[in-house]
């Protein structure tokens, strides 16, 4: 679901086309998605491929475990040199940067 989030945020997307998936799989091929269409098809970019797209926009990116029961991890935004107050979680790495690209690029 969060691949296909960021795809239809504008997420750059690698050549899907050459990719032989019919179902929600990670395909061995690489990091794609897919629910049946081709069009349908999503992808879920790296660690570092999240970092880089959120330009300098990441200040920090940190792993909670069992603080007030919550667990997983938060990614800290900056705003220019200001460090925001804002953060966005998620239960991987990979998910909490990736919620916050798609704050800094919300749908049209």
């Amino acid at each position: 679901e969060l691949a296909k989030e960021l795809k239809e945020a504008g997420f750059p997307q690698a050549d899907l086309d050459n990719l032989d998936c019919d179902v929600w799989e990670c395909c061995k091929h690489g990091n794609y998605f897919t629910k049946g269409e081709r069009n349908e098809k999503a992808y879920a970019p790296t660690l570092s491929e999240l970092i880089e797209a959120c330009g300098g926009n990441l200040h920090a990116l940190e792993q909670l475990t069992d603080v007030e029961s919550i667990t997983g991890w938060v990614a800290h935004l900056r705003l220019g040199t200001t460090i925001s107050n804002t953060n966005y979680h998620g239960l991987t790495p990979e998910e909490a940067v990736a919620n916050l690209w798609l704050a800094l690029h919300p749908k049209q």
